[in-house]
């Protein structure tokens, strides 16, 4: 016989419907609380799915805007060097009547355009802007610069 029927010989006692009550709404909270867990947990995830989403869009746009700008970057250069060429062209006629001529170059190192001015005919350097001196002082304080930050970092 199950403990829930009527026992006349053994009447229940009122302490174990208590009981079996008791057990029967802490068994409804704890899977009540089980649901709710279980729920709790589906949102996170979804959150968590959606911030990884919006993590991937932003990177994506981020990579985008970078590119744009890079492209940017490069046809500025590009625009920048053809202006160059025109520049030395048109120097270079204009001076060629007193026998001069200017010899544009990058130094990579500390990316300054240096100007070397010339005798068209014999090609002996006139004058160097920025001077040598110049470059090197340029060159051993950016060395320096570098010297600094790597200690104090």
């Amino acid at each position: 016989m199950s403990s829930s029927q009527f026992n006349p010989v053994n009447p229940p006692d009122g302490s174990e419907q208590v009981q079996n009550r008791t057990s029967r709404q802490k068994q409804q909270q704890a899977k009540q609380q089980y649901q709710n867990l279980d729920s709790e947990q589906k949102i996170r995830s979804e959150g968590r799915t959606e911030r990884t989403s919006q993590d991937k869009v932003r990177t994506e746009a981020r990579s985008e805007q970078e590119a744009k700008e890079k492209s940017q970057t490069e046809e500025e250069k590009e625009e920048s060097k053809e202006n160059l060429e025109r520049v030395k062209e048109l120097t270079n006629n204009m001076l060629s009547q007193l026998n001069i001529k200017l010899d544009y170059e990058e130094d990579e190192q500390l990316n300054e355009m240096i100007v070397k001015v010339m005798n068209e005919k014999t090609d002996e350097l006139i004058r160097q802007i920025p001077p040598e001196e110049m470059l090197e002082l340029a060159k051993r304080m950016e060395e320096m610069t570098g010297m600094l930050i790597d200690k104090w970092s």
